[in-house]
């Protein structure tokens, strides 16, 4: 065991930069990304071409996306409730670092494209008031769609941006939801 313990280490290690190299990364966040998966894929015994690891994630993901729906339909239709006013709330704390107290005591606001898109979403969750799980979800899709549209998952993004605001709102929203449906938290 001792003799095998550098071989090992060794196709382990020559395995692991196939993967990288299979995986087809050329910028830097994408090399930096397939490093971190490239462990988790070899542990798993994943292999094949890009083109069918690719098929199967996009097999895997549809199959989570239908579960995850069907946990907040039934959720929905049990008479679950995700309170919007309360999530509201909780997206006020995004607020802080783009507000300063000024002389007079009142609040004021150092950056108002942030608070902007802050209130914004606040808006959307405030008319929602006391609604589903299914609703809630959707609003966060749409909220992943705009995230994902920049990259926001695989990157960080500038502070202070409608997209880095929108990434918050996004943990926010799924921390309320599992909650209300905790059998989402294993799919």
């Amino acid at each position: 065991e001792k003799t095998l313990g550098p071989v090992a280490k060794g196709l382990k290690g020559m395995a692991a930069r196939q993967y990288e190299r299979g995986l087809g990364a050329t910028k830097e966040a994408m090399k930096t990304e397939a490093a971190r998966i490239t462990p988790e894929l070899l542990n798993r015994g994943v292999s094949g071409s890009l083109k069918s690891l690719s098929g199967k994630a996009t097999a895997e993901v549809e199959s989570l996306g239908q579960q995850i729906q069907t946990a907040y339909q039934t959720a929905t239709k049990a008479g679950t409730k995700v309170d919007g006013v309360k999530l509201a709330s909780a997206l006020e704390r995004l607020k802080t670092p783009f507000m300063e107290v000024g002389q007079s005591g009142d609040p004021v606001v150092l950056n108002p494209t942030a608070v902007k898109a802050i209130s914004d979403l606040q808006g959307i969750l405030t008319e929602l008031g006391d609604s589903t799980p299914s609703a809630i979800w959707k609003f966060r899709k749409t909220v992943d769609d705009v995230v994902a549209a920049s990259n926001g998952f695989t990157r960080d993004l500038p502070s202070g941006t409608a997209r880095e605001i929108q990434k918050q709102t996004r943990a926010i929203l799924q921390k309320e939801l599992t909650k209300a449906v905790p059998d989402v938290a294993v799919l």
